[in-house]
């Protein structure tokens, strides 16, 4: 089995060639800050990571062109569903993220029957709410991450289609009266995505507020997050006459300026990754992670979710490791979370 950067351990075999992707290259690649810290710590490093306030993001250090972090050279075909590498790509977008630094409310938006089949008018219902949430909200908000998902529907005219929703993360600068902001939603969404359907109207979408949160409980809501926006996808849209593959548009992006922070980039020589390795698999017997087990030397990139600056101030306590920009915590890890 190949683990390339950042060890998938065989996920979504045969859904999409990887070279085919959601996100636009110059804007959706690895969070420039974390690429910034992995090239100049990685340089004269075995290997570096970096801690997120959702994990570790760790590179091993390989001769050749500087190129941590861009996108994969070659065309790019038509995008047709969730890829893993794509995947990828937005959980380490959701490990960067600050979860604590302010409100954050997720959003579910779904369609009773009027949805079509063309992704195009799926996009246009998202856009068109998006400008009714900026026109509302203005400087309240400060960023978003989306999500398209696809599920089969299991009844009524659409029963056996393949039906979108979309999940919307939202971060706020101010925020809302929770109340209020539950009966926008629904009445604005409603407008733009099936303004006719009695049926829409009554349980067009679900609005929840997070938790500012740290520690075991970081690990926690990215372990719910890893489910709740990055879960490969099993549906794809398919050409009933021909089976042909349909193209479903990008499935993820962002929005404004959501919150991101690096907590430390850590440099090590051979040795200590070494050591780092060993405690790494040791970690992952002792919660039961195959992925965290067998982590090994020859994997050019992992990362481990949870909260990132006490899973770094455990994993390194006592290494010769050089701390090249910000500072580790003192205090036990909460479990980590494979990606």
């Amino acid at each position: 089995m190949n683990h390339g950067d950042d060890g998938e351990a065989g996920e979504g075999a045969g859904l999409v060639n990887a070279r085919i992707s959601g996100e636009n290259s110059r804007t959706y690649r690895v969070p420039p800050a974390v690429r910034r810290a992995l090239r100049s710590a990685g340089r004269h490093a075995g290997a570096v990571a970096v801690a997120l306030p959702g994990g570790v993001r760790v590179k091993r250090h390989t001769p050749g062109p500087d190129n941590v972090g861009e996108p994969i050279p070659g065309g790019r075909g038509e995008v047709c569903g969730f890829s893993p590498d794509s995947r990828r790509r937005m959980i380490q977008r959701l490990m960067a993220i600050d979860w604590a630094a302010g409100p954050v409310y997720f959003l579910t938006l779904t369609w009773h029957e009027g949805y079509g089949s063309d992704w195009r008018n799926w996009k246009r219902d998202l856009a068109a709410w998006r400008k009714r949430l900026q026109y509302t909200y203005g400087d309240q908000l400060r960023g978003a991450i989306w999500r398209m998902e696809l599920q089969q529907r299991k009844s009524g005219l659409h029963a056996g289609e393949v039906a979108p929703h979309f999940h919307v993360a939202l971060f706020w600068n101010v925020e809302p009266d929770l109340a209020s902001f539950r009966q926008w939603v629904s009445a604005s969404w409603h407008a733009v995505a099936d303004p006719t359907s009695a049926a829409h109207a009554k349980a067009c979408s679900q609005v929840l507020r997070a938790r500012n949160t740290s520690g075991r409980e970081m690990g926690r809501l990215l372990g719910y997050l890893s489910k709740y926006m990055g879960k490969l996808q099993r549906w794809r849209m398919v050409n009933p006459e021909t089976g042909e593959v349909l193209g479903t548009g990008r499935v993820w992006g962002m929005w404004g300026d959501p919150p991101m922070r690096i907590v430390a980039t850590v440099s090590m020589g051979q040795g200590a990754y070494g050591e780092f390795l060993k405690r790494v698999n040791a970690k992952g017997e002792g919660v039961g992670s195959w992925y965290l087990s067998n982590v090994s030397d020859q994997w050019s990139g992992f990362s481990i979710m949870g909260d990132g600056g006490e899973l770094a101030a455990e994993l390194f306590d006592g290494l010769d490791v050089e701390i090249t920009s910000g500072a580790l915590p003192a205090g036990k890890a909460s479990e980590p979370r494979p990606v």
